[in-house]
């Protein structure tokens, strides 16, 4: 379900709550989580084009200026970025998401191993072996039979070191 749709359904189920008197104790919550996705939302919205931009000097203001929030919100802006930029930014976004350390980007970095385009993958599988957990060995792997020679190419070497790590 798209996120606008959801806001909306959410939206709904906050006006309602106003005038049900069992509801408005979760009217707080509601918010909460209604803003954080708009500002998810938004900030995506208001860096995407910056972070996969080609202008090195605009990708580097717009990291600076996202490091304000907070580290998952970072997490899932640049995973969004990840899954739509091109080389070589993809890479620069996987090491940011893996400099992260956290489980949200860590997460971000699985889900682009699924990524349609192969420069995306390979960043992936790259700064995912960087982590240096041996658990990600598993879905590491999975990419061994991949279409591209540069991706099974990477997997080789993360497995490797992860291999090392263990």
């Amino acid at each position: 379900m798209p996120q606008e749709s959801v806001l909306v359904l959410e939206e709904r189920r906050l006006v309602s709550a106003l005038w049900d008197p069992v509801d408005r104790q979760r009217v707080p919550q509601w918010r909460t989580w209604c803003t954080e996705r708009t500002k998810t939302g938004d900030l995506l919205m208001e860096y995407k084009d910056r972070l996969t931009s080609h202008e090195p000097n605009g990708r580097a203001r717009a990291m600076q200026e996202l490091q304000k929030e907070p580290v998952d919100t970072v997490a899932r802006v640049l995973g969004e970025a990840l899954l739509d930029s091109n080389w070589p930014v993809c890479s620069e976004l996987a090491d940011g998401l893996a400099a992260l350390g956290t489980g949200c980007s860590r997460d971000a970095l699985l889900k682009a191993l699924k990524a349609r385009r192969h420069h995306i993958r390979s960043a992936a599988v790259k700064a995912l072996s960087r982590l240096g957990d041996p658990s990600l060995k598993e879905p590491i792997a999975e990419l061994a039979d991949d279409p591209s020679y540069e991706v099974r190419q990477d997997v080789a070497e993360a497995l490797g070191r992860l291999g090392q790590a263990g």
